[in-house]
């Protein structure tokens, strides 16, 4: 993997509040305020979409 992903993802995983599955390439949230989905809309989480392929799925607690 890309050095550059490497390092959005680390950053993501260190502030908290997303898992990331890279083999999936799968961004997974704990939804359950309005709070957690603009943890979605971040500026690396949009890039990952964007430029690497990778998804965001809510899990729901």
């Amino acid at each position: 993997m890309e050095r550059k992903v490497r390092d959005i993802i680390y950053r993501l995983r260190k502030s908290g509040g997303v898992k990331i599955n890279t083999e999936t390439r799968t961004i997974f949230y704990e939804y359950q305020n309005e709070a957690d989905i603009n943890k979605m809309h971040r500026k690396a989480v949009e890039r990952l979409c964007k430029e690497f392929g990778f998804v965001r799925q809510a899990e729901i607690v």
